[in-house]
């Protein structure tokens, strides 16, 4: 660490300098000025993250880490694929950019699109209501896993497992997104923007 001539170092970690400033009354930290009446607070904060890094092993693992190694090593071997899907002849199965164009192109009204992972408990309850939905409103209905179809994901900022998107037929923008497994605010948009299926 380097000490200016108005400034005296007591404290040096690899890229962060602590600084005592003698005339300003205030301790410089890696270029932002804390007042000395500050420092105590700020001293709680990092002794908090040393202690919290400690605990955990320092590791950056995410709480989704967890469920998706548990899924992905109890998966049943006679799957042929890996990603979640529907049973439904009403709900499309994409795991493709092409199959996904190829679902919009078939879509004559509106389309509702479930944004899910295999790994995730909450997407993995929520398809059988999904699959129920199918059959009551006049909509085309696709699954998606954001594993298999991460593109189609980013593209659409969906950053939580589960989402639901309401696309405006033909091939219109978003008008309605839900995240997570809110089965009342899913059904609400459904009955607001698409019909019941006529009964045959």
């Amino acid at each position: 660490c380097k000490s200016r001539s108005e400034s005296l170092s007591f404290i040096c970690w690899d890229a962060i300098a602590v600084t005592a400033a003698t005339t300003m009354g205030s301790i410089s930290i890696a270029g932002v000025d804390v007042p000395y009446t500050a420092i105590v607070s700020f001293l709680i904060v990092i002794v908090s993250s040393i202690l919290f890094l400690g605990s955990s092993g320092g590791s950056n693992s995410t709480p989704d880490a967890a469920p998706r190694e548990a899924a992905s090593s109890s998966q049943d071997t006679s799957e042929t694929t890996t990603g979640i899907r529907s049973a439904s002849k009403n709900v499309s199965s994409v795991s493709t950019m092409s199959q996904w164009k190829d679902a919009l192109n078939e879509a004559e009204g509106d389309v509702v699109v479930l944004f899910a992972a295999s790994w995730s408990k909450p997407c993995q309850k929520i398809v059988p209501f999904y699959e129920e939905l199918a059959e009551i409103y006049d909509a085309k209905f696709i699954l998606t896993d954001v594993d298999e179809l991460s593109a189609l994901a980013k593209k659409h900022d969906v950053n939580m497992m589960p989402t639901f998107m309401l696309f405006k037929a033909p091939h219109g923008g978003v008008l309605e997104t839900v995240s997570g497994a809110n089965k009342d605010k899913i059904e609400n948009i459904l009955k607001l923007h698409c019909g019941v299926k006529p009964s045959s």
